[in-house]
């Protein structure tokens, strides 16, 4: 049984989250951007947006195969962990592989999700196989030859859309849910794609810009630490730090079909104050000690 038929139903809309955007959305944030709340100290960046909705009845959705884009599978091992010349040059996927790993651990509907039983797709035949190999035991010598046979029958180049595919396999095969649906991209082409796999379902694109902005016409950046400041002053600071580590970036300024801003909109007129809404991101000093255990059983 797919993981989506085994809990409560979101409230408010689903998120579909691609790899362009968290790309985006892990760089750390500079001081002057963020907001007088909470710990001063703590990281700020984009993907708090994505935590606060997913504790405000939003569910957010990453499919299993963009987070292996990243080399993360649902329990938040790595297959570059067992290989030990294995090394990261760009920080941004550094980042996001962090993200992920905590994504199990994270309090609120955030998902990494695997593919639907009836998905026959290649990324889903690649997620599955790359999951057989790092949910069970065995020997890491062992491991390293089936993951370099699984990579051999995925190359680069056909693999390269996988993310997108498996995006569009999710919208294909869920349940027809009763709450809007959003794919959050980067990828102009990808946002035309998913637009066209299910009449019954309509998909709305949703760009970091448009998140951004739905955040910011509702009065809401402030409670997850972001200033109230122009998202171009943001995506210039985010484009020039993604340009050191060699990721060129020119965001896609597409507002969201409005439906976004209503109902973080109604999320602030039901707190009271912003404390109400505003919690540490972070896992909990519980959480971080209890690393490597990660309840698996809902996925199936």
């Amino acid at each position: 049984m797919h993981y989506q038929q085994q809990r409560s139903p979101p409230t408010r809309g689903i998120i579909i989250v691609d790899t362009s955007a968290l790309l985006r959305m892990v760089v750390p944030l500079a001081k002057e951007f963020k907001a007088g709340v909470g710990d001063a100290k703590r990281e700020t960046n984009l993907c708090g947006i994505l935590l606060f909705l997913a504790r405000n009845g939003y569910e957010i959705v990453i499919p299993e195969m963009v987070a292996l884009e990243s080399q993360i599978a649902r329990n938040g091992t790595s297959p570059n962990d067992f290989f030990t010349d294995s090394t990261d040059r760009v920080s941004s996927f550094v980042r996001v592989r962090a993200f992920l790993k905590n994504v199990p651990r994270l309090s609120g509907s955030i998902y990494i999700a695997p593919p639907f039983e009836q998905d026959n797709s290649a990324s889903a035949q690649y997620a599955r196989e790359m999951w057989s190999v790092l949910k069970n035991g065995g020997s890491n010598t062992q491991k390293r030859k089936t993951i370099i046979r699984i990579n051999q029958s995925h190359p680069a180049p056909i693999k390269k859309n996988y993310g997108d595919e498996a995006a569009c396999q999710f919208v294909r095969f869920m349940e027809k849910p009763d709450v809007p649906v959003y794919y959050l991209s980067e990828d102009f082409y990808a946002l035309q794609r998913i637009a066209r796999v299910r009449p019954d379902v309509p998909v709305n694109e949703l760009t970091v810009f448009g998140l951004y902005h739905a955040m910011q016409m509702s009065g809401a950046l402030g409670v997850v630490g972001i200033a109230d400041i122009p998202f171009t002053d943001v995506s210039k600071f985010l484009m020039s730090t993604l340009a050191v580590e060699g990721l060129s970036w020119s965001p896609l300024l597409h507002e969201e079909s409005g439906t976004l801003r209503e109902g973080i909109m109604a999320i602030m007129k039901e707190k009271s104050s912003p404390s109400d809404v505003f919690s540490p991101l972070e896992p909990t000093a519980q959480h971080r000690a209890s690393v490597g255990h990660v309840d698996t059983h809902r996925f199936g």
